[in-house]
């Protein structure tokens, strides 16, 4: 017989009470789209690509934060190019940009 410690007692229940927040903290959404846009979501996730709808969803969202990014970077490198950018040689230049 194995007498587990208060400390593991604390840490079991601290990380199943987060296992649980973290799964409530996803919220329902319904969307409408075109018969056509439903379709090629099945689609794609009969032919495997994802796991079901709400992970194509979640895709999409994921290439669209990264296009946003990309605009940022983008629009950072054409300040950059005209002069308006500051040349950080280290983390003192970061810290006091």
């Amino acid at each position: 017989m194995r007498i587990v410690g208060l400390d593991s007692v604390i840490q079991c229940v601290t990380i199943s009470i987060y296992k649980i927040k973290f799964k409530l903290m996803r919220s329902i959404v319904n969307i409408s789209v075109p018969e056509k846009v439903k379709k090629e979501m099945e689609l794609a996730v009969k032919q495997g690509g994802f796991a079901s709808k709400s992970e194509f969803i979640r895709d999409l969202m994921r290439l669209w934060r990264e296009e946003q990014l990309l605009k940022e970077i983008r629009q950072s490198q054409r300040e950059f190019a005209r002069g308006k950018g500051k040349l950080l040689r280290s983390l003192k230049d970061l810290r006091s940009a």
